[in-house]
């Protein structure tokens, strides 16, 4: 979440001869995740949007000319009021998510299962090759031991929603850890929602 913070913080201009904050999201670059991701429209409207970033920034006070805007913490808050707008939505993508996944652990145990067969079978025919090499002075190399499968690795618990609701977000998002990737990523995301922020309607 680091890398998509960063990346929406360097995404809108800043001016030289005005204050800007250092290490905030400004409404516009707020605005730039929102429409690129198509987080509005099709998950917030527009009054929704404005009510999650207004509702934590307008206990903030302008200082020096320099513009509020959300810290790092309050962007993941203000996603986790996105998981919760979009609630019945990111439950339906995660459960979606969850029998895919749930297939492709079946297959990879129908797999595991078919490897553990073979195993048996070749370790059963080497005990045949053994006895027959012990006759005839020839040995037989063992099979190789089957695969292992590795589960998906379960998000951490939060208490505010559900965890499945904030997975199905994180699904949403499709964000890689890999930089390049995600800069792959976010290049796609633009390409695909050029209409910005002011263009869309409710």
């Amino acid at each position: 979440m680091k890398l998509l913070f960063n990346h929406y913080y360097n995404s809108v201009h800043k001016p030289i001869d005005l204050p800007f904050p250092k290490d905030g999201l400004v409404f516009d670059a707020y605005c730039n995740f929102m429409a690129e991701f198509v987080i509005y429209p099709s998950i917030v409207n527009r009054i929704e949007s404005l009510e999650i970033y207004n509702g934590l920034t307008s206990h903030k006070e302008i200082i020096d000319k320099v513009p509020v805007s959300l810290t790092y913490d309050e962007f993941l808050e203000a996603l986790v009021r996105i998981a919760y707008k979009g609630h019945d939505k990111f439950a339906k993508i995660y459960e979606r998510k969850k029998r895919v996944d749930e297939a492709e652990e079946d297959e990879n145990k129908d797999a595991e299962k078919e490897d553990d067969d073979r195993g048996r079978k070749m370790s059963g025919q080497n005990e045949e090759n053994k006895e027959e090499a012990h006759k005839t002075g020839r040995s037989q190399t063992k099979s190789p031991s089957p695969h292992k499968v590795t589960g998906p690795i379960p998000f951490a618990e939060i208490d505010v929603i559900s965890t499945h609701t904030l997975e199905g977000l994180l699904d949403f998002l499709d964000l890689p850890d890999d930089k390049k990737k995600f800069v792959e990523k976010i290049k796609r995301q633009k390409a695909e929602n050029k209409l910005k922020w002011r263009e869309k309607k409710n």
